[in-house]
């Protein structure tokens, strides 16, 4: 046991002077007269910082997988494109000095702001218009501002929508197409969906007033709008579907518009409910009777 013990204490000693694993200790004897500054950054965060120390551990140990015996030399055509270079950087802008730069960036950047500016005022004067009934006037000044504003969503989408009050169908859905890259919600599919059913596309509409539905489900809009698309479709059943869905549907705030829409429900319903009863009683047969004492005509049924 005394010898286990005083092995032991031999080696703590000799384990100490060795602080560091094996391939940082391999990595330390390659680096030459970079060693003593790789030390001072293991031993600052070794009692410190862990994480840090952990990842100056790692660093260093692979410093030695990233070097390279063979010698790097540029060739002359190199040397005469830098050169080149170096000359037309120093004929354009070797004379400027850094005020001037600054100047030059300064004026650029205040020259878009105000252009910018200047589109979103006209953007306002012809939206204003449209508002006054002269949407198809001002339709032309706002191909004109997409330079400027083709990047606003909510200018892509004031665009798409004076297009569908206009009955530009066609154009209002590619402007839409733009605007859902930057800017999309159950408007955006409203609308949408009105120009496809406009133009006759019923299952395009459809999609686009289910998504509608999706973005906002507490809204009955879109669920109404499926209704009447349905109804213009003669797809009843879905129709009678949906219709009860909005029956049903939960009401967060009470409005004149949800009661109009749920009264318009319960009527669809019940006539189609009739319309049904109806149709059962036009296919059941009907039989005239026969008087007593007369005899049935050929191809008559007997009264029960």
């Amino acid at each position: 046991m005394q010898k286990i013990i005083l092995i032991l204490l031999i080696l703590l000693p000799l384990a100490g002077c060795n602080p560091y694993p094996k391939d940082i200790r391999e990595a330390l004897n390659q680096s030459g007269d970079n060693r003593p500054e790789l030390e001072e950054v293991l031993n600052k965060y070794r009692k410190t910082d862990r994480l840090k120390y952990q990842a100056a551990c790692f660093l260093i140990a692979n410093m030695q997988y990233h070097e390279t015996d063979v010698e790097t030399e540029l060739t002359p055509e190199h040397h005469k494109y830098f050169k080149k270079a170096d000359s037309l950087y120093h004929a354009w802008f070797g004379a400027l000095s850094v005020r001037i730069v600054v100047f030059l960036l300064s004026a650029g950047l205040l020259s878009y702001t105000v252009m910018l500016t200047r589109a979103e005022i006209k953007w306002n004067r012809i939206a204003q218009l449209s508002l006054a009934g002269h949407t198809v006037r001002v339709l032309p000044e706002y191909d004109k501002l997409y330079r400027w504003l083709g990047n606003d969503g909510l200018f892509l989408y004031n665009h798409a929508a004076e297009l569908n009050e206009a009955k530009e169908y066609e154009r209002s859905i590619t402007a839409f197409e733009i605007c859902t890259r930057h800017y999309n919600d159950m408007d955006v599919q409203m609308l949408m969906a009105d120009n496809y059913k406009t133009l006759g596309k019923y299952a395009e509409a459809e999609r686009h007033f289910k998504m509608a539905a999706a973005m906002c489900p507490v809204r009955f809009m879109p669920l109404y709008e499926l209704v009447k698309l349905y109804d213009t479709t003669n797809q009843k059943d879905e129709a009678l579907a949906m219709a009860k869905i909005i029956i049903e549907k939960d009401v967060k705030i009470p409005s004149p518009t949800i009661a109009a829409i749920k009264n318009e429900m319960q009527r669809l319903i019940e006539a189609q409910e009739i319309n049904r009863v109806k149709e059962d009683l036009t296919d059941e047969p009907v039989f005239e009777k026969t008087r007593q004492g007369e005899t049935p005509e050929q191809g008559e049924a007997l009264p029960p």
